[in-house]
């Protein structure tokens, strides 16, 4: 984080006790499709995978995400709404979690890292709930 923006190493420390470690085994679910989530997780090590359960019972892989990266159902996280996404690990994985309450805090006091994070996150929304419509539409308009 400190390296894509310029904050102090002491506002950092300021915010920093936000995040709270968890440690999560291969196939190992993150966030579950359908059930509510308030948390953003930045990856220390390991793989996570997002999909979507399809009608038909297979999986529709969203993206991958590996260590240094983000990753959340992000429509889950800034609505309030339950995921549309499940997110798993490939690997062991170490990641770093932080809540939406947290996030809102960190991001009032720190402007900055509201660029960091909010702008590319709902524009990442955008693209994917696009993504889901145009799938959905196209599964609907093979099947008729």
């Amino acid at each position: 984080m400190q390296s894509k923006v310029s904050i102090s190493k002491a506002d950092f420390e300021k915010f920093v006790d936000c995040f709270e470690l968890k440690i999560i085994g291969r196939k190992q679910k993150l966030i579950e499709e359908g059930k509510p989530n308030n948390k953003l997780y930045f990856i220390e090590e390991g793989l996570l995978f997002s999909y979507k359960m399809l009608d038909n019972g297979n999986r529709q892989v969203i993206q991958f995400a590996k260590e240094n990266y983000w990753i959340s159902d992000l429509y889950s996280f800034f609505s309030g709404s339950k995921a549309l996404f499940t997110i798993q690990a490939l690997e062991f994985c170490k990641v770093w979690g932080f809540s939406k309450t947290d996030f809102d805090k960190i991001c009032e006091q720190y402007p900055e890292m509201e660029t960091l994070y909010r702008s590319p996150a709902r524009s990442n929304i955008f693209r994917l709930t696009a993504n889901d419509f145009e799938y959905r539409h196209s599964t609907k308009v093979l099947r008729n």
